[in-house]
């Protein structure tokens, strides 16, 4: 990815980061969730917590997952991220996923472990 494009990936998650972290999770969350692989590289070299959490206790890697995210569930499995979920959610998601025949995610969430 060349400067003008990674200037542009940053710009998006950070535009699209709200105000309270706390409520709505950390510009890692939002990155995450958009797929923008190298704007999470950045923010993790910059010393963002991989294992943070968001006011529903959903970490970045759960966030990469739902989107479907592959390149970054493996980034983030590679420096011990964890999903942060109970057996309990973590069965609903997989059940879920099974039912719906959505062989891809259940894929990226079986690389996060």
């Amino acid at each position: 990815m060349d400067g003008i494009s990674l200037t542009n990936s940053v710009a998006n998650v950070y535009r699209s980061w709200p105000p309270r972290p706390n409520v709505y999770g950390s510009r890692l969350h939002v990155a995450c969730h958009q797929g923008a692989l190298e704007c999470v590289e950045l923010l993790l070299h910059q010393g963002a917590d991989p294992n943070v959490v968001d006011k529903d206790g959903h970490s970045p890697l759960y966030d990469a997952c739902v989107g479907n995210h592959r390149a970054i569930v493996k980034k983030l499995r590679e420096i011990s991220a964890h999903a942060h979920l109970s057996e309990a959610e973590a069965v609903s998601i997989l059940c879920g996923l099974v039912k719906d025949q959505k062989v891809e995610q259940l894929e990226t969430w079986a690389l996060a472990g």
